[in-house]
Order: C-alpha cells, then structure tokens, then sequence
C-alpha cells in the first residue's frame, strides 16, 4: 500500500505549500519577461529609443558613403564596395 502512494505523489509528509523549484523558476522566468517587456512597451510609448549600436552607426555611414560616391565610380568598384559592406 504504501509503494502505491509513493507513485500516486501523495505524500503525507509533503507540504502542499513547498512547491517544486522547477515551477518556481518557471514562474520566475516568466515575471522576468514580463517585467522586460513592459519596460520595452512604456518606453517605445514614451518615445526614448535605445541609441544604435556603433557597429550599426558606422555600417550606415559606409553605406551612405557608397551610394553617394556611385556615380564617380566604375559600376563593378561599386558592387565589390557594397558586397563587402554586406559582410562588416
């Protein structure tokens, strides 16, 4: 009788108010998110925006520079300009 308890999890030295940790990280990880996401939501709504990253910034500027620079250069310089533009 007693292995068929065991297998049914009831316990009664268990509490049923211990829970398991896997539930509590879970329910962590969710607060988290949801913490995360409202901070993400009320910014957007407010208007401030994180500043790009400088990696980014300077891409851009390349690009930029590029594209004015098309006419007074040879198509094919161009094209190799942008290709390795595209793996910065």
């Amino acid at each position: 009788m007693e292995q068929t308890r065991m297998c049914d999890g009831s316990n009664s030295s268990y509490s049923s108010s211990v829970q398991p940790p896997i539930r509590v990280d879970i329910l962590d990880g969710i607060m988290k998110e949801i913490a995360t996401q409202t901070a993400s939501f009320l910014r957007a709504t407010a208007g401030s925006q994180r500043a790009p990253k400088k990696k980014y910034s300077q891409l851009k500027e390349r690009v930029k520079r590029a594209i004015d620079n098309y006419g007074r250069a040879d198509r094919l310089i161009f094209l190799r300009v942008m290709a390795h533009l595209s793996w910065f």
